[in-house]
């Protein structure tokens, strides 16, 4: 096992015996906008979610990030959730010049067809579809309009929340392919504030030059209050192609609170 797998397992074992979890005390933490496993469940209709956030890639040919990122999130219908992501990117190539400027605009629909029930999971998708509005010649952009169309599924048991999916990417761009994806999330929640996670994601060749690869991510979020929360994650690849990707972001939410 991976040495940062045997940490994060210690990690989270140390917290279940150490924390005792009052269930009736328990609320929701929806988000998981830290990892790459969507959850499929939408906002209520009328709340707002801002995710104020950074991150950052490193891949054999260089390193990408967003510093920062907004992503504009809200509950329109009651299965239905619109995002827009507003990106600031750096592109800092192993040869070439580094660049900084505004990068590919994307806009996302999450609509959940299955409610969960006592013996069916929360089924969605998730499709995202990435504008061309970064400048390719800089590393900013694709170049050309792609999109990931996805199906999520996800089932809780008190604590334990176990979200998992695949889908596939359609990219026509110079230089890029089509790919597979698919990843398992295992969720914790320690307290009415606090859940951690552990995630296996898989991707294909996404471009000529980067290799498919199986990533291993740990991340979590807590809420400051109802509607204040930081979210983090970190990873790298355990098979494949090598990446390291890592995300740090501060979420708002208003309208119709996660918990009172």
């Amino acid at each position: 096992m991976n040495q940062h797998a045997k940490i994060s397992l210690f990690l989270i074992t140390s917290l279940l015996i150490t924390q005792s979890i009052a269930l009736a005390d328990k609320y929701d933490l929806a988000s998981s906008d830290e990892f790459f496993v969507d959850n499929p469940v939408p906002l209520p209709v009328g709340q707002v979610f801002l995710d104020f956030h950074s991150t950052f890639t490193k891949i054999k040919t260089g390193t990408g990030a967003d510093v920062p990122i907004l992503w504009v999130l809200m509950g329109v219908q009651p299965d239905l959730q619109l995002r827009v992501d507003l990106p600031l990117s750096l592109s800092d190539p192993k040869i070439g010049k580094t660049h900084y400027g505004y990068g590919d605009t994307r806009v996302c629909a999450k609509y959940r067809f299955v409610r969960e029930t006592e013996s069916m999971p929360t089924i969605a998708t998730y499709p995202k579809i990435s504008l061309p509005s970064g400048n390719a010649a800089k590393g900013l952009g694709n170049g050309k309009w792609f999109g990931t169309f996805p199906l999520w599924l996800q089932k809780q048991w008190g604590p334990l929340k176990i979200t998992m999916g695949a889908g596939y990417g359609i990219n026509h761009a110079k230089g890029k392919k089509n790919y597979p994806f698919g990843g398992m999330l295992v969720q914790w929640q320690f307290s009415r504030n606090f859940m951690l996670g552990n995630e296996i994601y898989s991707e294909g060749r996404k471009s000529l030059t980067e290799g498919g690869r199986l990533v291993y991510n740990f991340g979590g979020s807590y809420f400051f209050t109802p509607s204040r929360s930081i979210l983090f994650s970190l990873g790298h690849s355990i098979y494949g192609a090598e990446k390291f990707i890592g995300y740090l972001g501060y979420g708002y939410t208003w309208g119709n609170p996660a918990y009172p």
